[in-house]
């Protein structure tokens, strides 16, 4: 079997879905172009002989029965929606990329002890629903309060759909998942494999600056309280923060209201989101009390901070970083280790049991664009370590 070839078929049939006029994606959670991108991913497993399900929320599972099933599951697979006008490889390569450990299995007559579990997830980009959405479903991570049961409602889901979503995860040994770098750091390194650490923790946080609505031509400068210029200093200073530490944490304001937002007038409000990413919580909340101190030496407006997303990092298990290092070995691929900057799929699955994700390059690290590009070389180095990892994780670890 010629892997590349075959991996670039399978990723391009599933992710075709979507498939816009400039070469970009657009599977966004439970559109139409989703759905067929599950009924097909659910057609070829059907086809590699698995038995396969589609719950309640649109996460496909396909099942690979192994001959000692009271030993587990091992699950691995990624998500199959894109954001807005992405592009090929986030994604859909790592779906691709666990079936074709499915054909490599058939291609060596290898049966595994344990039973395989591939998956394609609903909803892991950002979204109203929150990311990593399908995946948190099936762990019993979703809290529906009456807001966002108005949210489910508008994507046609209840809460009944969330609760028969939910798996049993006590005989799952663990999930692991192959995924592009979206980052430089193995392209610049020439380096095959990323062997991922750990995924940080996300925290995002609406700002509201209050300051006061006036006649912006009949106010002078010097008795304004203008909420904008406010912000605008809150927003430098964070940037000037973030920029100033020597660890990995990030700062991203991604997105500004500004009340009333007309011409004549000046910004009486500004509501600003806030996200913060680290591995460690402690730095983040570190980092949110200088911005809390900051502002509140800001005289003339009030100031209120107000978290409304909370992701905790998670590491990745040592027992998976261990086999992909040996399978890296045996297949004469150059690894590093690598911390994940993005949210994945694991984030959810690494609250109930072990995880392992195996990064491989993109070109110049570009992703959630339509120029998102991994060389198929370097995406059949990766089945081949993930391919190799699971025989590992089968045979000696689980």
């Amino acid at each position: 079997m010629n892997i590349e070839n075959e991996l670039k078929e399978l990723t391009c049939t599933i992710a075709n879905p979507g498939l816009n006029e400039d070469g970009s994606y657009s599977r966004l959670p439970f559109s139409e172009e989703y759905f067929l991108s599950v009924q097909i991913t659910a057609d070829i497993l059907e086809k590699e002989d698995l038995d396969v399900h589609i719950d309640t929320v649109g996460n496909v599972i396909g099942t690979l029965k192994g001959t000692n099933p009271e030993r587990g599951k091992i699950m691995i697979g990624s998500h199959l929606d894109s954001v807005k006008e992405g592009g090929l490889y986030d994604g859909a390569l790592g779906v691709a990329s666990a079936i074709m450990c499915i054909k490599l299995l058939k291609e060596n007559n290898i049966k595994l002890k344990h039973d395989l579990l591939i998956s394609g997830l609903q909803a892991e980009e950002g979204s109203p629903l929150g990311g990593t959405f399908g995946s948190r479903s099936m762990m019993g991570l979703i809290s529906i309060d009456e807001e966002y049961e108005k949210v489910l409602r508008s994507y046609g889901i209840t809460k009944d759909d969330i609760e028969k979503a939910k798996i049993d995860t006590g005989d799952i040994k663990g999930y692991m998942e192959l995924h592009i770098e979206q980052g430089k750091i193995l392209e610049t390194g020439n380096i095959s494999i990323g062997i991922v650490t750990g995924i940080v923790g996300i925290s995002r946080y609406m700002i509201t600056i209050k300051g006061e609505c006036n006649h912006a031509g009949t106010t002078p400068m010097r008795m304004r309280k203008d909420a904008l210029i406010c912000a605008a200093k809150v927003l430098t200073f964070i940037d000037d923060q973030a920029k100033g530490r020597k660890d990995n944490l990030v700062a991203t304001v991604a997105r500004m209201e500004i009340l009333p937002s007309a011409i004549a007038v000046i910004p009486g409000e500004v509501q600003m989101l806030l996200e913060v990413r680290d591995m460690e919580k402690a730095s983040i909340d570190a980092f949110m009390e200088k911005v809390k101190g900051f502002c509140d030496q800001l005289e003339g407006f009030d100031i209120d901070i107000r978290i409304i997303i909370e992701k905790p990092s998670v590491y990745c298990d040592t027992d998976f970083g261990d086999a992909i290092r040996e399978a890296c070995d045996i297949e004469d691929l150059t690894y590093t280790a690598i911390q994940s900057g993005a949210g994945h799929d694991g984030n959810a699955f690494g609250s109930k049991m072990p995880i392992g994700m195996i990064f491989v390059p993109s070109v110049n690290g570009l992703s959630h664009c339509k120029e998102e590009y991994t060389k198929w070389e370097d995406a059949e180095k990766g089945v081949r370590a993930l391919y190799r990892t699971l025989l590992l994780l089968d045979e000696k670890i689980f």
